[in-house]
């Protein structure tokens, strides 16, 4: 596997951001980590996603019929149904760049010299919900409706020239009218992880039960590789699994981080108990991906 590059967050940069944003108008330092804490585990789920991908067309070539290959052969298709997860991660991944992209506003704002920058990072954010709409009405039209009302007021905020003076007052407006919202996608995406982690289950049983029926005769040369490549993709799976579940982690952190820097704003109080839940929860997230670039 290649190695991922992933920013280090640790507890004693996270004290520091926070002692020196202590004496801004706004928690400068906090919005930053809680960003790019978030950023971090995007990093990861696109690393894992992709994984889950080449598992899949691993699994298709396992399991294909004993018959003669033509076009369909490996595509993921069972009675001519397509059983393709490739859009549904996409989807979800582009939930979390919905998600990353409402924090960089909120780091963005909370800057002294927000005013040169906030345009740029309010288009990309009203960028990636366009996007995250088309792709619910295309995978997910149950939620449709839900998504499409996704930080509906941060938008409308945004819109409006905001001036120094009322700078505060923005943050306090849209975080307050957000939490719901990043609640559902936070939600979202963890209880799709929860669903992917089924999918990636009904793989293995497969990739077991079709590795037993072409197994090569015990003491046959070819029995060490064929073993050899079974196993490879079975560790595979159990990390792929081992990921989902220590991404929902950090994840489930955010809104609790969110909430506890919005409180900040009106008692001026230093706590950072669950942003520092996140941050330890990111380096959990790193130091398995750290370990697992060091074993291929």
């Amino acid at each position: 596997m290649k190695k991922i590059k992933i920013g280090r967050l640790t507890l004693m940069s996270l004290f520091c951001v926070i002692v020196l944003s202590a004496c801004a108008s706004a928690p400068v330092g906090k919005y930053k980590v809680l960003k790019d804490s978030s950023q971090s585990l995007l990093t990861n789920t696109t690393d894992t996603y992709t994984r889950i991908e080449k598992l899949q067309a691993r699994f298709v070539v396992t399991a294909a019929e004993d018959k003669p290959i033509d076009l369909n052969t490996f595509k993921p298709l069972i009675g001519g149904q397509s059983f393709d997860i490739t859009p549904s991660l996409r989807y979800r991944e582009q939930a979390f760049e919905v998600l990353v992209k409402y924090l960089n506003v909120l780091s963005v704002l909370a800057s002294k010299d927000y005013a040169s920058d906030i345009d740029k990072a309010s288009i990309e954010l009203s960028s990636s919900l366009q996007t995250l709409i088309e792709k619910t009405n295309a995978v997910d039209a149950a939620n449709a409706a839900k998504v499409a009302g996704i930080f509906g007021t941060l938008v409308d905020t945004l819109s409006r020239p905001i001036v120094e003076a009322k700078r505060i007052d923005a943050l306090k407006t849209i975080m307050d009218s957000s939490q719901e919202d990043l609640q559902t996608l936070t939600k979202l995406l963890t209880g799709s992880n929860t669903k992917i982690k089924g999918f990636i289950e009904k793989a293995r049983e497969s990739i077991i039960l079709h590795a037993n029926a072409a197994r090569p005769q015990y003491n046959s040369p070819l029995r060490y590789d064929y073993d050899k490549n079974i196993a490879d993709q079975l560790q595979e799976i159990e990390e792929i699994s081992a990921s989902l579940d220590a991404i929902n982690k950090g994840i489930e952190k955010i809104p609790a981080a969110h909430k506890e820097i919005r409180v900040s704003l009106d008692q001026k109080q230093n706590s950072i108990e669950a942003l520092k839940g996140l941050v330890q929860e990111v380096q959990r997230v790193n130091k398995f991906y750290r370990s697992l670039s060091q074993t291929k």
